[in-house]
């Protein structure tokens, strides 16, 4: 009932925040696990554009969310339609609105900060879209604060430990990352472009050339593998996209000789060892694969297991990063929930796989899965992943349940598993 009246909910979302975040620890923050760099060591004179300043800058809390995971809310800013420099983009399109200035303008901040840009609770999104104006930044400010909005409603305590790992790896530490909860106005905003975001446009040059610098200077030690398998496992009971019957597919590349590594169990540092020191990368298609662009160039191979039926996800990004880059359409049968307004809810879909056209696809790239595979085990996980699936996505709340029915039934008899 609440979800359906937005105004009630922003009003719980404020009220939340004033009183929790007058409590003790409200504003915690962790310990970087990752060692602070300094980007004055970085190569000098690479051709990174200067930034845009601005003077007395307005900056308020989000209050609302105003475009799927966007919300309102940061600096406000002047000649908002005519400075692209400062807009957000989602599929090269603008998908941000202005913030409204607040009643009371708040402290001013006299030391230079930059706009490090929305602090999501979404290790993907972080990566894709939301962080890659850090680097430029930093490179020319590299003490400098930055201003990170959080979403309506949260407290600091509450910021997952991933973004403090990233924007640590970017080298930025803890405590100089100032969460916006409280109006504030910036004496000198420092404002660098959004190099990356979901597109079919490659990140400029001086962009990866920013992150080439990156290894060296956190004295990164790659991981070497002639095979590295990035997993899904454990998304389906969650009502995540996923593979079905992964935990079959993962044992047998294992008895293959690829090492296998699951983002959710690693710290980013050992993350970026690992995707360092591989020559072959397979991902299961997914999230983690932004993870790969907080790295610039690696001479190696990246090869992506579909689950979404002619998906090429982060082509555009991850292109210029490798040697090679391949979609492998490894699909038998795919099912996705369908949401109340009728739209296939795609990244919550499952994928079966054709086991003979992935031994094919895998053989081409010196894994020879065969010899290793078990079709009654992969089988029986198949079905168990299946049901799980099933069970997590009838329990959402956003669904059209008729038509989701209708089409998981006729898949999922289709696959052998309903």
């Amino acid at each position: 009932m609440i979800r359906r009246r937005p105004a009630l909910l922003d009003a719980l979302r404020q009220a939340r925040v004033a009183v929790l975040g007058r409590l003790p620890g409200a504003a915690a923050r962790p310990a970087s696990t990752i060692a602070p760099i300094d980007w004055r060591r970085a190569a000098p004179g690479l051709p990174v554009p200067p930034p845009l300043l601005l003077d007395d800058i307005p900056v308020v809390p989000a209050r609302r969310l105003h475009h799927e995971v966007l919300s309102d809310g940061g600096p406000v800013w002047p000649d908002f339609d005519t400075t692209p420099l400062v807009r957000h983009l989602i599929h090269d399109t603008p998908a941000d609105i202005n913030a409204t200035p607040a009643r009371r303008p708040g402290p001013r901040l006299d030391r230079p900060v930059i706009w490090g840009g929305r602090c999501l609770f979404h290790f993907g999104h972080l990566a894709a879209e939301h962080l890659n104006r850090l680097p430029g930044a930093l490179y020319h400010h590299p003490g400098a604060e930055a201003l990170f909005l959080l979403p309506p409603g949260k407290l600091g305590r509450e910021v997952p430990g991933y973004f403090w790992d990233m924007t640590a790896w970017f080298g930025l530490r803890p405590d100089r990352v100032r969460l916006v909860t409280r109006p504030m106005v910036a004496g000198r905003l420092t404002v660098t472009p959004q190099t990356e975001h979901m597109s079919a446009h490659p990140p400029p040059d001086w962009h990866l050339d920013l992150l080439d610098q990156l290894p060296g200077l956190h004295g990164l030690e790659p991981v070497p593998n002639r095979a590295l398998y990035v997993t899904r496992m454990g998304q389906l009971p969650r009502g995540s996209g996923a593979h079905a019957g992964e935990a079959a597919l993962v044992e047998a590349l294992r008895a293959a000789g690829v090492a296998i590594m699951d983002p959710g169990r690693e710290g980013l540092m050992r993350q970026m060892a690992l995707y360092a020191g591989a020559r072959l990368l397979i991902f299961a298609e997914g999230s983690a694969m932004h993870g790969r662009q907080l790295l610039g160039r690696v001479d190696q191979t990246i090869l992506v297991l579909r689950r979404r039926p002619h998906s090429t996800m982060a082509r555009a990004q991850l292109q210029p990063r490798c040697t090679r880059l391949d979609y492998a359409p490894v699909i038998r049968g795919f099912a996705a929930p369908i949401h109340l307004g009728g739209s296939e809810m795609l990244p919550h879909g499952i994928t079966f796989l054709a086991p003979q056209r992935l031994f094919g696809i895998l053989r081409g790239y010196g894994v020879e899965l065969a010899p290793h595979w078990d079709g009654d085990r992969f089988a029986a996980a198949e079905a168990r992943d299946a049901q799980l699936w099933r069970d997590a996505i009838l329990a959402r709340s956003d669904i059209d349940r008729v038509a989701t029915l209708d089409r998981m039934s006729a898949v999922l008899t289709r696959m052998g598993v309903a």
